[in-house]
């Protein structure tokens, strides 16, 4: 048995970027003064620590030393995608883009909200190393029966994230469905080398078992 290879993904956000072994508040919190760069990589650090409060007064710190940044108004709105405020993230990736049409961070959480392929591709073309934009537009592809592009996207998203289980998977059920069986094996090997929860291991396992040549 196949499985659909979005179902796999359904919780891409929490796996695409996992949180700190581990991250106390005083790791986050810093100076007044701390320049743009580390204020976003202390929220951020917050945020995927499940520190939320922190993360929202690192932000608004940012936002007011650098109201005009193209960077603040993306991770405000990232921020509030994770935290399930889509209206929210949608108007500060939205401002994100008028500061700065060439963001691709921006574009690419645009198209994860939005389910936006479009926007995945603006963030691929503008930044071609971002290995989760094509990774969500291989799984589409695939999804869509569009082979070769899912397959193209794939191969480029786990030579991007090579330690990624689901990004093996994605592209091992991309292969299967092209019948490139031999290849399908070799990445669902690698799937579970890579593998850090049972549900990785599990997806892997069983559907290597399918392509044995008895099923």
């Amino acid at each position: 048995m196949l499985f659909r290879s979005r179902l796999y993904l359904k919780n891409l956000r929490a796996d695409v970027v996992p949180a700190p072994p581990s991250i106390s508040a005083a790791k986050v919190t810093g100076e007044p003064a701390a320049p743009l760069e580390t204020l976003l990589v202390r929220a951020d650090a917050a945020l995927r620590a499940q520190h939320p409060e922190i993360a929202k007064q690192l932000y608004a710190q940012a936002l007011r030393e650098f109201p005009n940044s193209p960077a603040v108004a993306t991770g405000m709105g990232a921020m509030a995608l994770a935290l399930g405020d889509e209206s929210t993230a949608r108007a500060h990736l939205q401002r994100a883009l008028q500061l700065d049409a060439r963001d691709a961070t921006a574009w690419f959480e645009l198209g994860l909200l939005d389910h936006d392929d479009a926007a995945l591709e603006r963030a691929a073309t503008l930044n071609p190393n971002l290995g989760e934009a094509h990774l969500l537009l291989g799984v589409h592809a695939t999804d869509d029966g569009d082979l070769p592009m899912a397959l193209a996207h794939l191969e480029q998203a786990v030579r991007l994230m090579p330690r990624k289980s689901y990004a093996w998977y994605s592209l091992a059920f991309a292969q299967a469905r092209a019948n490139q069986t031999a290849a399908a094996r070799d990445s669902l090997q690698q799937s579970l080398h890579t593998a850090t929860t049972p549900e990785q291991r599990k997806m892997a396992a069983t559907l290597l078992e399918s392509l044995e040549p008895n099923h």
